[in-house]
């Protein structure tokens, strides 16, 4: 569940740059596949290991945080 309005993208799929890997406020990680269906909650545990994968693309720390209710996600997202 997200309880934060913002997020934060910090990593994005090398081949299908749709799917991004964010962070709210609270430090909660989302997997985000950009097919309109609900954000993903993942443990840290996993976030490190996407992280550290070759066909993740770091996205820097100057992207901009953006408002949840910009991603087409599906209903059950709050």
């Amino acid at each position: 569940m997200i309880t934060s309005s913002y997020l934060w993208p910090v990593a994005q799929h090398r081949d299908a740059p749709e799917r991004l890997v964010l962070r709210d406020d609270s430090g909660t990680w989302f997997l985000w596949f950009g097919d309109g269906s609900d954000l993903v909650g993942m443990p840290e545990a996993l976030v490190i290991w996407i992280l550290a994968r070759p066909e993740t693309v770091m996205l820097g720390e100057d992207v901009m945080w953006f408002e949840l209710s910009s991603l087409p996600v599906g209903s059950g997202n709050s």
